[in-house]
């Protein structure tokens, strides 16, 4: 699954480091939460972009920060209406308050200091 997650990198660092205090943080869920053998058969991802409900625009920060991410995923990965590898089946929204306990472990917190380690980690292996 991360080898899908990769193009998203750079945008979600992007959207992290210009609105550090206004976004919490980004999580998805995936189907299946295993390897996919049949290449043919895309992943479902479910992404959540989470606010502080406390900082002012924090709300339209995170509808931006969404259509964003929705942009880049069907730019790379729906191809005449065909999604190849990850279908993005929903792309939310929601304030600290709003995203649940359930939720917080249901879906799987990306962080931006995980996606630059991700980062480094990958540079460094490819020397």
């Amino acid at each position: 699954m991360q080898r899908y997650l990769s193009p998203l990198r750079d945008v979600l660092q992007s959207l992290g480091k210009k609105n550090p205090s206004a976004i919490i943080g980004f999580f998805l869920y995936f189907e299946p939460d295993r390897e996919i053998e049949n290449s043919e058969e895309p992943y479902e991802l479910f992404f959540v972009v989470v606010h502080d409900h406390l900082i002012e625009g924090s709300r339209e920060i995170a509808e931006q920060a969404a259509e964003k991410i929705t942009t880049k995923l069907t730019t790379k990965y729906r191809v005449q209406n065909i999604w190849k590898g990850v279908e993005l089946v929903k792309c939310d929204i929601a304030s600290d308050e709003e995203f649940s306990l359930y939720n917080a472990m249901t879906y799987k917190n990306y962080p931006l200091d995980y996606i630059s380690l991700r980062a480094s980690e990958t540079a460094d292996q490819a020397k």
